[in-house]
């Protein structure tokens, strides 16, 4: 409800939607957690958060490719993490299992 509240007071917040796609995520909700991520990444394109998040849920959705290019986005950004999940999940076919 806090974040739904920030959002509403500043829909340009990417942290909030990052927030709140974390929060959907823990819910089992991976769709909607996709789409705050998403918002998050075109308010804020260098969010490697967003990016590592939003490639967490997708895995879980079975995208694996998606998954992946948004591990590699987030890599490129500067996230040192992924690095190794590139290496571990893109190129093998394994499951993502988030790792926060």
């Amino acid at each position: 409800e806090d974040l739904n509240k920030a959002i509403d007071l500043n829909d340009a917040y990417a942290e909030a939607f990052l927030n709140r796609g974390v929060t959907f995520a823990a819910l089992n909700k991976p769709t909607k957690a996709n789409l705050d991520f998403s918002q998050a990444i075109k308010l804020r394109p260098d969010f490697t958060e967003a990016y590592k998040n939003r490639a967490i849920t997708l895995m879980h959705l079975g995208k694996q490719k998606k998954s992946c290019s948004d591990l590699r986005t987030a890599s490129a950004l500067g996230n040192k993490e992924v690095s190794t999940w590139i290496k571990e999940y893109c190129k093998s076919g394994n499951k993502l299992r988030n790792k926060n």
